[in-house]
């Protein structure tokens, strides 16, 4: 026959997971790879909108090769230099493969690259219980949760002439911080917003808008996005003679002349 105290406390394990049930639940489902989904697309937003930050036209027109060597250690350094590399074409630079081919020598560095991730609950955490040598786990009862996952890159670049050595340009150091949140209400989630997701979702899904998205909230592009598709017209080049600039824009994107 069951003790007094150990009643009182089956019934009131009994009320709480009917709360629970009643209230709703969600969970947000994390990954068992190496890294997780989400984490990636923080990390490769971040380098994105950090390195688009860098304007690169000091630079144009001058045979430019990248040392990464600094970036080593790095984690997505390889990533981090196919950005870099991107940007420098968009901002009319000529990538030079090898170093003594360049006139120009650019070094880039990292003072952050990472992810992060906070958590913050107003409710009762999930606990463990023991009665008279018997266990359970109460589950975790949130009124309210947020769960913030964040990657913050900083990065800065150096130009100098690979003959001599002397500076030719810096940027200064550009950072973004990119972050997804994950919200829960009474149980009920998660609802998940952030630079990475294009809308507010609820689990996954897309929350339609009974409004009209205003102007702030539609992307518009005025300079080249690196995540955009564009056709370098400028660029389009034979190797015996370089096209007129008037004559290349009227070039269709997927009609480029031959390369000899």
């Amino acid at each position: 026959m069951p003790t007094p105290r150990f009643s009182f406390a089956l019934r009131l394990l009994v009320f709480v997971l009917m709360a629970a049930a009643c209230a709703g639940c969600g969970k947000a489902m994390w990954s068992d790879s190496k890294r997780a989904a989400t984490q990636q697309l923080l990390v490769s937003d971040a380098i994105e909108r950090t390195v688009m930050k860098l304007d690169l036209q000091p630079l144009a027109g001058r045979k430019v090769f990248l040392e990464t060597t600094v970036l080593s250690d790095v984690d997505d350094a390889p990533y981090l230099a196919a950005t870099l590399e991107h940007q420098m074409l968009d901002c009319g630079c000529i990538l030079a493969e090898k170093r003594e081919d360049a006139e120009i020598v650019l070094q880039a560095r990292a003072g952050a690259l990472g992810t992060d991730r906070n958590e913050v609950l107003i409710g009762i955490p999930a606990t463990h219980l023991e009665f008279v040598g018997n266990g359970t786990t109460v589950p975790e009862i949130a009124l309210a949760k947020r769960t913030d996952q964040r990657a913050v890159v900083k990065i800065s670049v150096v130009a100098y002439w690979r003959d001599t050595g002397l500076p030719v340009w810096q940027s200064g150091s550009e950072h973004v911080a990119s972050d997804s949140r994950s919200r829960w209400f009474f149980g009920a989630g998660p609802f998940q917003d952030g630079p990475i997701h294009d809308h507010t979702e609820f689990a996954g899904s897309r929350i339609v808008k009974p409004w009209r998205e205003t102007a702030d909230e539609q992307r518009i592009a005025t300079t080249v996005n690196i995540n955009e598709p564009y056709f370098f017209p400028q660029s389009v080049r034979r190797r015996d003679a370089v096209q007129p600039a008037e004559s290349m824009a009227r070039e269709k994107p997927l009609a480029l002349p031959p390369v000899r």
